[in-house]
This record gives C-alpha cells, structure tokens and sequence, in this order.
C-alpha cells in the first residue's frame, strides 16, 4: 500500500503533457581510486578511498519531478595505519511545484556531510530542510580513529 500511495503522489506531480513520455535513465557503474584531500588533512593521514557501486539518473521533461537520482556507494578508505568504510546512499530529486518554484531534495547519507533530508530552492538556493549535519562530523572522528595509529 504504501508504494502504491507513493507511485500515485509522484504521478499527480507529473503533467498530463509528460505523463507518457517515460523518462531517460542513464546508470553510471563506478570503481574509482583517489585521495582524499578533504579527509586526510581532517585526519593527518593520507587517506586513500576506493568506490564502488552505482548512480541511476531519472530524467523526464516538463513539469513536476524532472530528475531523480539514486546512488548507492561503497567507500573503503584506507591509510597507512587502518581503514574505514562508508555508505553512499539515497536519492536526489529536482522538481517544480505547480507555482515555478524549482525544489532540490537530498535525500540519505551522505558521507562526512549529513543524514537525513536537504531541501533547497534550486533558483535562489535558500535552505528549506536541515539535515543532520552532527551525522557527519561524528563520522569524520570515527574515520579518523580508525585511520589513524
């Protein structure tokens, strides 16, 4: 019941020109290596991130819910000393709502930033929703202690 309720919620945002058109779907497979600058000078150690997994972006034209994209990572990152392994999870969506307005929702965890919800004005960039921003900075000291001696 609760996908159903969903599936109609997202179909009432979708405009009766756009209704049949189905969207664009692009999957982005990744298994990328780099440091991480941020991190390692968080940390004081080099750390190094493998990540793996996918990102699936949803793009339809018109009104409503343009674009929506899921992602779902898997980051090792290691240093000299220990590793550490994150998730990447969650959807985004762009939408406009019947008056113009263009709405940003991030929506998830995102490593060393938040969990929880982001929502933002895509036109003026004016925050909707604070998430927990406190998620990611306790993430940082886990990370940082295990990627430490």
């Amino acid at each position: 019941i609760r996908a159903l309720a969903a599936l109609c919620a997202a179909a009432a945002l979708v405009p009766a020109s756009a209704a049949g058109v189905p969207p664009t779907i692009v999957r982005e497979d990744i298994d990328e290596t780099f440091v991480d600058e941020a991190l390692s000078e968080a940390c004081g150690v080099e750390a190094t991130v493998h990540l793996t997994g996918h990102i699936t972006t949803r793009t339809r034209e018109g009104g409503g819910v343009l674009e929506v994209i899921t992602v779902n990572l898997t980051g090792i990152i290691t240093s000299e000393f220990g590793s550490f392994r994150v998730k990447d999870v969650g959807s985004d969506a762009t939408r406009i709502t019947p008056d113009g307005q263009v709405i940003v929702s991030i929506r998830g965890q995102v490593p060393f930033f938040f969990k929880g919800v982001l929502k933002f004005d895509g036109d003026t960039g004016e925050l909707l929703n604070e998430p927990n921003f406190a998620a990611g900075e306790r993430q940082i000291e886990r990370a940082c202690a295990a990627l430490n001696p």
